[in-house]
């Protein structure tokens, strides 16, 4: 049965059999005080977002964040989950000390729709890495010069982490120093203004 279609009782059991995160209960608390005084305008606005309550919580929370960046579409996939989580012209700045080595060090930044931009990083100090896409749930920045610096940082920072837990004490290849160290050297080329190689590919 769809979630709107569910009487008050059933739609309060279905809600309180979920545990939510941090992030996800003042949503549940404005839901459930809605449903309390029922507020017919707030859970038509609510419940046009899925057919089960997890569904309306992640797209609610979803369209919220995507509106900051000026995103305002309502489209669902096939499964029911809202399709506004990209950004635009998304493009990367790379980072490379060897043609066509596998490691990989860049940022990636993109904006929406209003002037806002966000960035997301991939990292490598070896076999060891991590990273994240460029997405609404980007941290949000309003010049596109502002996110870069941004992302340049936190690139910067995980090398240099990576060189204060790992250095000496790797066994495993996971720190290579000498590689880690040449693509600090190219971040901070960047950051400071320099024309070193850097290698941009636009998607």
């Amino acid at each position: 049965m769809n979630f709107k279609d569910k009487s008050k009782e059933q739609k309060l059991a279905e809600i309180f059999s979920s545990n939510f995160c941090r992030g996800e209960r003042h949503y549940v608390a404005i839901y459930l005080n809605a449903l309390r005084k029922n507020d017919i305008e707030t859970l038509n606005e609510w419940e046009r977002f899925g057919i089960s309550f997890h569904k309306i919580l992640s797209n609610k929370r979803t369209f919220d964040r995507a509106i900051l960046f000026g995103i305002h579409d309502l489209e669902f996939d096939d499964c029911g989950w809202l399709k506004c989580g990209k950004l635009f012209e998304l493009r990367k700045i790379e980072f490379q000390t060897e043609k066509g080595g596998s490691r990989t060090n860049y940022i990636e930044i993109g904006h929406g729709n209003n002037g806002t931009w966000a960035y997301g990083i991939n990292y490598s100090t070896g076999s060891a890495g991590g990273g994240y896409c460029c997405d609404i749930w980007s941290d949000l920045y309003y010049s596109e010069e502002e996110a870069i610096q941004a992302g340049l940082k936190e690139l910067l920072r995980r090398h240099n982490e990576a060189k204060e837990s790992m250095y000496k004490k790797d066994t495993c290849g996971n720190y290579k120093h000498e590689y880690s160290q040449k693509i600090v050297k190219l971040i901070e080329a960047k950051l400071n203004g320099s024309r070193q190689p850097v290698q941009l590919e636009l998607f």
